[in-house]
Formats: structure tokens, C-alpha cells, sequence
């Protein structure tokens, strides 16, 4: 419980960061990129939000708040409350990868070109994947797929 509903996460300052930063991945050693409580977590589990409201004085869709972003495919405007990393940076191109563990914090700080390999099946939104750094390469890449093609026309 303590992995999935007690996590970190950053709030929609830090999105709005990376995306002028033009940081194109990055990845948590937690159940989710976006915050437990700026999930439907803070839903399912009650007594949770509850808990995160007297700790911060306030309810977590007040602490988040709401976003809006224009959908890119569509052209609407969405206004949502929680999961910023799932469906505004996602079309961004800036992705994320989660419940990475093993010896991630040996690469804080460091420029690395990040190897993603899921499951080669058409389709999916998210799978799991080996996530692999490579360090001292000359930073040239060949993407493929249409998460790569997001990445690179942004």
C-alpha cells in the first residue's frame, strides 16, 4: 500500500517546467508520475484524502487544483483535476516511466541516452519495458515509432 498510495509526486508547476526545460523522459521508482493524491487514488481511498487534507490543510483537488490544455488531435479544450502526467504531457512528448528501481539514483545528474524496450505489439499506451542508460555515447539516436516521432517534432 505504502508504494502505491503514500508516493511523491510533482504538481503542475513542475510539468510546466519540464516542458520549457524540453525534457523528453524521465522516470520515478513509484507506482505513478503524477502525485497518489492527483490520482484517482484520492477517490478510491477516502480515508487517504482525508488523511492528506489534515496534514496539508487542505483537500487534494484543492492542494492540485485543476489544469487545461488544448487536445492536439481534437483541438478541444480539456479541463481535468488530476493525472497531469498521464494525458497533458503525454501529448507533449514528454514521457515517463514508472516503478523504475534497481540503481536509478546512480544516475542523478547525469546526460545518458535512455533505451525504453517494451513489448512490440501495436496499439499499446503502456507496457512494461527494460529501461537501460547508456553513458559516454555522442547523443546521436535513431527513434522509431510514433512515441520517438513525438519526441523528435516537438
Amino acid at each position: 500500500m505504502k508504494y502505491f498510495c503514500y508516493h511523491p509526486g510533482p504538481n503542475i508547476d513542475t510539468l510546466h517546467w519540464m516542458l520549457k526545460k524540453k525534457i523528453r523522459w524521465w522516470g520515478m521508482d513509484c507506482g505513478s508520475c503524477d502525485h497518489a493524491m492527483n490520482t484517482s487514488i484520492r477517490r478510491m481511498r477516502p480515508d487517504l484524502a482525508d488523511e492528506f487534507t489534515k496534514k496539508h490543510g487542505r483537500t487534494p483537488a484543492e492542494f492540485f487544483g485543476t489544469f487545461e490544455f488544448t487536445h492536439k488531435k481534437s483541438g478541444r479544450k480539456v479541463t481535468q483535476d488530476m493525472f497531469p502526467f498521464h494525458s497533458w504531457a503525454f501529448q507533449e512528448g514528454l514521457l515517463h516511466a514508472e516503478n523504475l528501481g534497481g540503481d536509478i539514483e546512480l544516475m542523478l545528474g547525469k546526460r545518458c541516452v535512455i533505451g525504453a524496450f517494451p513489448w512490440r505489439y501495436e496499439g499499446l499506451e503502456g507496457c512494461p519495458c527494460r529501461i537501460v542508460c547508456f553513458l559516454d555515447t555522442d547523443m546521436s539516436v535513431e527513434a522509431v515509432g510514433d512515441a520517438a516521432k513525438a519526441i523528435f517534432q516537438a
